[in-house]
């Protein structure tokens, strides 16, 4: 019999050895016990294919004859005809004098207790006999709205468990809804006089729930949530602490609750996405570098780094996107980024200064964050480029705000030696993508104002509403 369970735990379960012989040493102080000898014993562990229960272990009652004629180890116990052996193996907690269904069909009253290892819950300990109980659904009867009881109308009308415990544990009454979702739960019979304890679905104790609403000074009311029979619910405890009692309100969040993981594990995915397409644009960037270093031609070198510079931009805006949940980016966190590739790539010679006054609380979707971000790469290449043509040093200067209408404003300015910005857009190359891209995509206004003292760039765009 013993090697028989060791063999099941092995084949059917995801028990570690040392989890099996603790089921062992457990089962084979059962055979030699004479307690509960006039009932039937089983010890059940979880199938890790099925996720049901499944008998490993049976002891039959040594006082008088067994109830079972067929053997019943290696056979799968379903949910709705032993629900207290499902609440025990999922909650760790005792399930006594439950409602169940033999597999011919008899009622039988159970008493479950947890097999425990290190805390965990390994298996359940059955102790089964026969029950002159008759096993009839519970009548739902359809409440008829009356002046004397309008509570009760609406209490058995709501889409929440209600359940109200005495000071005892006891339940003494409970809501429409409450019976047909324990019925889901797979409780057999009226649940009316069961104890909290039969019908916790975390691992609370009557107890417990009683010991923590003493502690929640100036609290009436107590909430979390739980993982139970494949779902996810909502747990609220009210207290009434003159009676020492507890109404329970049971809410079932798991459509919530599995829309929301779903929000999260596609963020991920997108995030990922971003974090690859990164990777791939620096592996861009790193081959045009080393083209890059092979050429002679200078003219052509820059037309080089001003590709690279606008890949970059690309790169660090997906790079900060994979590190974020929304499809929204911090615009001072792009631009430091920018500001200081840009530092980088450039001669040295020259000290040119970079100044950034950007509002940290502006955050925009991740198109016009890219968008706005190329517009100052190529503006501030430009102005490294020409603005400071014949000096040592020079300032530029980047101030961006939101104003009360929602309007992002960008100024952007230099100390240079100025240009004729309608000659100058017209043959320059990133002046014709910056116009471009503030009309077509930021659907926004440009202005430009230059002269020997320096040039000031003014863009301004609506930011876009959320949907």
């Amino acid at each position: 019999m013993i090697d028989r369970m060791k063999r099941l735990c092995e084949r059917y379960t995801l028990l570690y050895p040392e989890e099996i012989e603790h089921i062992v040493i457990e089962s084979k102080a059962i055979l030699t016990s004479k307690i509960f000898s006039d009932k039937e014993v089983f010890v059940d562990v979880i199938d890790q294919g099925t996720g049901e229960a499944r008998v490993v272990f049976h002891r039959k009652p040594t006082a008088k004859p067994t109830m079972y004629s067929e053997g019943l180890v290696g056979k799968l116990m379903k949910r709705k005809n032993e629900p207290g052996v499902y609440r025990t193996l999922e909650t760790s907690l005792n399930s006594t004098d439950l409602l169940a269904k033999s597999p011919d069909g008899r009622v039988i009253i159970q008493q479950v207790y947890p097999l425990m290892y290190k805390a965990h819950v390994i298996g359940a300990v059955v102790i089964e006999e026969a029950s002159q109980a008759v096993i009839a659904a519970p009548q739902v009867e359809v409440p008829v709205a009356t002046k004397e009881n309008p509570q009760r109308y609406i209490v058995d009308n709501i889409d929440y468990a209600v359940l109200n415990f005495n000071e005892k544990g006891i339940l003494n009454d409970c809501n429409d809804f409450a019976v047909k979702l324990f019925q889901d739960f797979g409780y057999l019979g009226n649940i009316q006089g069961l104890h909290y304890d039969n019908l916790s679905i975390d691992h609370s104790t009557f107890k417990q729930i009683l010991a923590l609403g003493a502690a929640c000074e100036g609290e009436n009311s107590l909430t979390k949530e739980v993982r139970f029979f494949n779902g996810y619910y909502s747990l609220k405890y009210v207290f009434y602490r003159e009676a020492r009692g507890v109404i329970l309100i049971i809410q079932n969040i798991t459509e919530l609750k599995e829309t929301k993981l779903a929000m999260i594990r596609k963020s991920e995915v997108i995030q990922e996405i971003h974090h690859r397409v990164k990777n791939n644009l620096q592996t861009i960037v790193s081959l045009l570098r080393i083209q890059k270093r092979q050429m002679a031609d200078s003219e052509a070198k820059k037309v080089f780094s001003e590709t690279i510079n606008r890949i970059f931009v690309i790169a660090a805006s997906h790079e900060l996107l994979s590190k974020e949940f929304e499809d929204k980016i911090k615009l001072v966190n792009v631009l430091e980024s920018i500001v200081n590739n840009l530092m980088k790539s450039y001669d040295q010679s020259k000290l040119i200064k970079i100044e950034l006054m950007v509002d940290s609380t502006i955050v925009l979707a991740s198109d016009t964050t890219v968008t706005l971000a190329l517009i100052i790469n190529e503006l501030v290449q430009n102005a490294y480029d020409h603005a400071f043509t014949g000096k040592e040093s020079g300032c530029v200067t980047i101030t961006c705000r939101e104003n009360q209408e929602g309007r992002i404003e960008l100024e952007l300015t230099d100390d240079g030696v100025g240009y004729n910005p309608q000659e100058k857009e017209k043959q320059n190359l990133g002046l014709q993508i910056v116009h471009s891209y503030v009309r077509e995509k930021l659907c926004g206004r440009i202005r430009t104002y230059s002269n020997s003292k320096g040039t000031k760039i003014l863009i301004s765009f609506q930011k876009k509403k959320k949907v």
